[in-house]
C-alpha cells in the first residue's frame, strides 16, 4: 500500500498539514504523524539544500533528499512493506523554493554576503480515540516558517486560516475567501492523514523489540554502607514497560527511574536505581513486563560479604602475578626448543 505526501494546495505558496495538540475532553491522543518540508540556500556561495521528511509517533519513517534525489527508510524492512512517491517529496521541495524566493522579494532582503534564507513547511495529523476504543478523531494543522518564524496556518477544527505575521496577510486573506483552498485543505484530514494512518499505524503497533536488561553495582558509601544498583533497560520498542525490583522475593519500593528516552532508532531506554544496604547471600532482582516478552523477565544480583570480594580480588592478582612470572619462562623455553637440531635416524646417508 502506498503512502501518501505533498498536501497539494497552491497559491502562491503550498499548503501542508501540521497538527496542534487535540480539544480537552474523553479522546486522548494515541498517535502522531508529521511531514516536514523545507529548502534552504546560502550566499554568496549559492549553496542549495532541501528535505522531505515523515515520522510516525516521533520516529523518522523516511526521508527524501534533495541532492541524492531518492527516499531512504529508516526502518529497512517497511521498505519491503510500502511504495512510496519519490518525485512527489520532490515536487514539494520545488514548491518551497519558490515560496522562498517570493518572500525573500517580499521581504526586501537581497543575496548579500553571508546571508541564509530557510522555508519550511509542516504537516502533522494527531489521531485521538475514546477510553473504550470506539471513536477516532483526527486534527489537522497546515505550518508555514520563514527564517523559523512561523507566518500562517491552516486549522482544520476552525476549517480555516490564520496569520501568524504581517509577511503572510496576502495569503490569509485570499485563502479564507476562497472556498475551493478551504476545501481541498479539509480534505487532507481524510486523503492524507487517515489514508496514511491507515498504512504506519499497523506497521508500528505490531512493531516488538525485546529489552536488554543488565544490573550494575556501584561501590559501596564509606558512610552509609549503603550501595546503588543500576538497573538498565535498553534497546526496546514500544515505550510502554514496567520494571519492579525485589529483595529476597519481597518488592523494594524506594526507587528512582530516569524518563524513557528515545534512541532515535525506533527503540528506547531507562535506568531504575535501587539505593539499599546489601547483606551477604541478599539476592536481587530487577524484573521487566514488557509487550516483547510472554511473561516478566528478571535479571538477578547477588551480594557478597566485603571478605568474599576480598578473596575474590586476591585470586585474581594472584593470576595475573602468576601470568607475568610464567610467561618469559615459556617464553624462553619455546624459543630454545626451536633452535635444536633434529637427530637423524642411523645408516641414512646424505
Amino acid at each position: 500500500m502506498g503512502t501518501r505526501g505533498g498536501r497539494a494546495l497552491c497559491l502562491s505558496w503550498c499548503l501542508c498539514a501540521i497538527l496542534a495538540p487535540p480539544r480537552a475532553g474523553a479522546l486522548t491522543v494515541e498517535d502522531t504523524e508529521v511531514e516536514l518540508d523545507f529548502f534552504q540556500e546560502s550566499f554568496p556561495s549559492e549553496k542549495m539544500s532541501g528535505e522531505f521528511l515523515q515520522d510516525f509517533d516521533e520516529e523518522e519513517l523516511l526521508h527524501v533528499d534533495w541532492a541524492q534525489k531518492q527516499n531512504v527508510w529508516r526502518l529497512p524492512d517497511y521498505a519491503s512493506r510500502v511504495s512510496f512517491d519519490v518525485q512527489g517529496a520532490l515536487a514539494n521541495m520545488v514548491v518551497m523554493k519558490r515560496n522562498m524566493e517570493i518572500l525573500i522579494q517580499r521581504s526586501n532582503r537581497t543575496r548579500a554576503q553571508n546571508e541564509h534564507f530557510l522555508f519550511q513547511s509542516k504537516g502533522e495529523c494527531h489521531y485521538s480515540a475514546s477510553a473504550n476504543g470506539t471513536q477516532q478523531r483526527i486534527r489537522y494543522l497546515n505550518r508555514y516558517f520563514w527564517d523559523r518564524q512561523e507566518q500562517l496556518y491552516f486549522d482544520s477544527d476552525r476549517g480555516r486560516v490564520v496569520a501568524v505575521a504581517e509577511l503572510s496577510e496576502p495569503e490569509f486573506e485570499a485563502w479564507n475567501k476562497d472556498k475551493d483552498v478551504l476545501r481541498n485543505a479539509m480534505a487532507n484530514v481524510e486523503v492524507f492523514c487517515r489514508h496514511n494512518y491507515g498504512v504506519y499505524a499497523p506497521l508500528a503497533h505490531a512493531r516488538r523489540v525485546q529489552p536488554k536488561v543488565v544490573i550494575t553495582p556501584t561501590e559501596y558509601d564509606s558512610v552509609s554502607h549503603n550501595a546503588l544498583l543500576i538497573c538498565t533497560v535498553a534497546a526496546f520498542y514500544p515505550a510502554k514497560i514496567e520494571i519492579k525490583w525485589f529483595r529476597n522475593g519481597e518488592e523494594e519500593t524506594g526507587v528512582w527511574t530516569t524518563d524513557v528516552t528515545r534512541n532515535g532508532d525506533w527503540t528506547f531506554q531507562i535506568e531504575v536505581m535501587l539505593e539499599t544496604q546489601p547483606k551477604r547471600g541478599d539476592v536481587y532482582a530487577c524484573q521487566v513486563e514488557h509487550a516483547s516478552f510472554a511473561g516478566p523477565v528478571t535479571v538477578q544480583w547477588e551480594a557478597q560479604s566485603d571478605s568474599a570480594k576480598s578473596k575474590m580480588w586476591t585470586g585474581i592478582v594472584g593470576l595475573v602475578l602468576g601470568l607475568v612470572f610464567v610467561a618469559p619462562g615459556l617464553f624462553l623455553c619455546v624459543r630454545n626448543k626451536k633452535g635444536l637440531a633434529v637427530p637423524q635416524s642411523p645408516g641414512l646417508m646424505r
